[in-house]
C-alpha cells in the first residue's frame, strides 16, 4: 500500500505546487484535501472587475 500513499502525496504536492502559481493577487488559490476518500480540489475565490471568481482549477481523483 506504500504506491497508494505515494499518489496521495504526489497529487497534494501538485496542487499545492498549482496553489501558489496565482495569476491575479486578487485571487486566491485553496486547496482542499479529504484523505479519507481521496478528494482532492483546488478552488480559486475572489474578486476581479466587481464580479465575483469561483471556480475549480484541477480536480483529480485517485481510484
Amino acid at each position: 500500500m506504500a504506491a497508494v500513499d505515494d499518489y496521495r502525496k504526489y497529487i497534494q504536492n501538485l496542487l499545492t505546487q498549482h496553489a501558489l502559481q496565482v495569476w491575479d493577487e486578487r485571487i486566491q488559490a485553496q486547496t482542499i484535501f479529504d484523505t479519507e476518500k481521496d478528494h482532492y480540489l483546488l478552488l480559486y475565490v475572489g474578486w476581479r472587475n466587481q464580479k465575483q471568481v469561483y471556480r475549480s482549477g484541477a480536480t483529480p481523483r485517485y481510484y
